[in-house]
């Protein structure tokens, strides 16, 4: 916007070039992006800023001119040509075509926007991640400046030589048309600017579906991440399709970006969703690490998952591997996409058993006072986990130290399980809404439908895994003690499951211990996770 200031009887009138703009009556426009330049004869106070202070400062005016006009422009003026003074200036032979001036103009000011988008880009979030798009906006901001100096300085020298009549205004349809033929021309400037919005858009996009996972900028701070002590797996999310820094322009216009295919762009929703689901699976271990980076990988389309144990890249590929027959699995890392946090509920808790603080852990005691509750076990010391189960999940079950696992049996069950009386079809592997696994006197026993499965002699049993595969039908039990990534495998129900399951808890044979006063207390601990 510009402010010309005339005097004239007396009195100032501004003109303001403004573009007409429609609003509805139900929208409020608001400018926060405003140039302004003053010229007159007297300094402001301070230059406008903004659109309300521009507006201002026009009422302002007839103010800083003073009542008698002491700073007003003076009437008269006189003008002499700049040659007459020893400037060199070229005498006016001929004008030059509004046309030409007006492209002039339009020419300048598409440049000078170009530059003010690419700072607009430099601010966003997501550059400030990612250098590879920093410094491809700082080229092009660059290149810009440069165009605009390039085409003043070939002005400089063109237009004087069409004032003075030593040229034809040709001459200046002919810088147009060297611009127009060159690879950075405007048309190609602002699809290049198109392309690094449109990707900054996508990326952001992406990124506020995985807040909170730390963003790693090169790769050196991508090893230091999966070297970190006591990081034991790591899984890092890589934006594959980011260039280099280098501005080339043809090789632009002769493909299709990534952030243009939908194929791409389905692939990166499906790759996001599976990183997602690891992530709030294993967000809490402080053995895994999740990270986002951005990586050129022409191989992977969009996105990839790479994946490291122990700081050593595992696959730069990483996936769901194909289902398995559960008897033949062997390795914890197998259900690393399975794993899930399980809660239990504290409103269905016996009044022997009492929950921790984070209901992960349950200890079979002395009597608690609980308000009643119709889910509440009143007859068997038992518990039942908040989280309905379908499709595939796997979890572990540890028995405190110094407890044997025969004190506690580990079940999934249909909610509609009874929860009061002590009848005998209500204890668990009773009836066909139950299946229930525990180790009895150095036997590990199955049990559903009021018969025993499985009858298997083990020594010691201090960590076990459940894998449940609702839609195949099996649920799966191995010894997960060891503290390596070894499972062994112990005994699978088959069945059809037609509602959701839930992971139950039931204190079968508790261990006494006196107490400091002599009472006989029950204890049995169990958590998992």
């Amino acid at each position: 916007m510009a402010f010309k200031v005339n005097t004239m009887k007396g009195r100032n009138k501004c003109n303001i070039q403004k573009p007409k703009v429609c609003i509805s009556s139900r929208m409020e426009l608001k400018i926060t992006k405003f140039s302004c330049k003053f010229f007159g004869d007297f300094i402001l106070d301070s230059n406008p800023t903004t659109f309300e202070e521009a507006m201002k400062t026009i009422a302002e005016l007839p103010r800083i001119l003073k009542e008698k006009g002491e700073n007003a422009v003076p009437i008269k003026v006189w003008l002499t040509p700049l040659k007459t003074l020893g400037y060199g200036g070229a005498e006016l032979v001929k004008d030059i075509s509004v046309d030409s001036l007006r492209r002039i103009e339009d020419t300048l000011e598409a440049l000078k926007e170009m530059k003010e988008r690419c700072n607009d880009s430099l601010d966003e979030v997501v550059v400030k991640h990612f250098p590879q798009i920093k410094h491809y906006l700082q080229n092009f901001q660059k290149l810009c400046s440069d165009k605009i100096s390039d085409f003043q300085r070939t002005l400089k020298r063109v237009l004087p030589s069409i004032r003075e009549g030593r040229a034809d205004e040709s001459s200046l349809n002919n810088v147009f048309d060297d611009l127009d033929k060159s690879p950075y021309n405007l048309g190609n400037l602002s699809k290049c600017l198109d392309y690094i919005e449109r990707e900054i858009n996508i990326i952001t996009s992406f990124l506020g579906r995985m807040e909170g996972i730390k963003i790693v900028q090169n790769k050196s701070e991508l090893d230091r991440a999966v070297l970190a002590t006591g990081v034991n797996h790591a899984f890092c999310f890589v934006f594959t399709g980011l260039k280099n820094a280098d501005l080339n322009l043809d090789a632009m216009a002769n493909e299709d970006p990534w952030y243009y295919l939908d194929d791409t762009l389905d692939h990166m929703k499906k790759v996001t969703d599976f990183f997602m689901d690891l992530y709030r699976a294993y967000k809490n271990s402080t053995q895994l690490c999740f990270l986002v980076a951005a990586i050129q990988h022409q191989n992977y389309k969009g996105a990839t998952i790479y994946q490291y144990k122990e700081g050593r890249m595992i696959t730069d590929n990483f996936s769901k591997p194909k289902i398995r027959d559960p008897r033949t699995i062997k390795k914890r890392s197998h259900f690393l996409w399975n794993y899930c946090h399980l809660t239990l509920d504290p409103d269905t808790a016996n009044n022997y058993l009492t929950l921790s603080e984070d209901n992960k852990k349950a200890t079979c005691g002395t009597w608690q006072t609980y308000p009643d509750h119709p889910q509440r076990f009143d007859g068997h010391t038992q518990v039942l986990c908040k989280q309905p189960l379908t499709g595939r999940h796997y979890w572990e079950v540890e028995w405190s130290a110094g407890y044997m696992p025969s004190d506690v049996r580990i079940a999934v069950a249909y909610k509609e399980i009874g929860r009061k009386g002590r009848m005998n079809d209500l204890e668990l592997g009773c009836n066909k809404i139950s299946w229930y696994f525990d180790m009895f006197y150095k036997r590990l026993v199955a049990y559903h439908d009021n018969k025993v499965r499985m009858v298997f002699s083990l020594t010691r049993l201090g960590r076990v895994g459940v894998y449940l595969d609702w839609p195949a039908g099996t649920l799966s039990f191995y010894d997960a003690s060891s503290n390596s990534d070894k499972l062994v495998h112990l005994y699978t129900f088959e069945t059809k499951f037609s509602d959701f399951v839930f992971l139950l808890f039931a204190f079968v044979l508790c261990v006494f211990i006196l107490s400091d006063n002599g009472e006989k207390l029950k204890i049995s601990k169990i958590c998992f996770s």
